[in-house]
């Protein structure tokens, strides 16, 4: 599951929301098809609570 930011192809409105297996919601203004805003962010939870990959440069977590 994914946290995208994703823009309406029909009305232009941009939101954020939780995506999977690659189906995008329907734009809440107006119904119509949404695609993926590749210059937007993208936040997934691949890390398990609790644990760190020590790679604090690319999650800027921890600090290890």
């Amino acid at each position: 599951m994914a946290f995208l930011e994703l823009k309406c192809k029909a009305c232009g409105h941009e939101f954020e929301e939780f995506t999977h297996d690659g189906k995008y919601p329907a734009c809440p203004v107006c119904g119509g098809e949404t695609e993926q805003k590749y210059s937007g962010k993208c936040w997934v939870n691949s890390v398990r609570k609790g644990e760190c990959s020590g790679h604090c440069a690319t999650c800027k977590g921890c600090g290890k």
